[in-house]
C-alpha cells in the first residue's frame, strides 16, 4: 500500500488537509483510481494538441 500512496501526485507526502482523516485502503484506492483517470484525461488532450499540430503542419 506504501508504494501506491508514493504513486500519486503528494509522493508519498502524506495527505493535503481536505484528506487529513486516515481513510485507509479504501480512500487510498479512490484516490489512485481518481488520479489514474486525470492522467487519461492529460494524456488525450495532449494526444489531440499532437494531432491537430501535425494536421497544420501537413497543410
Amino acid at each position: 500500500m506504501e508504494a501506491l500512496r508514493r504513486l500519486g501526485p503528494s509522493g508519498g507526502d502524506h495527505r493535503s488537509d481536505d484528506m487529513a482523516e486516515d481513510d485507509g485502503v479504501r480512500g487510498l484506492l479512490f484516490r489512485a483510481a481518481d488520479y489514474i483517470v486525470r492522467l487519461q484525461v492529460q494524456v488525450k488532450a495532449m494526444q489531440l494538441m499532437v494531432d491537430v499540430l501535425e494536421h497544420t503542419k501537413d497543410s
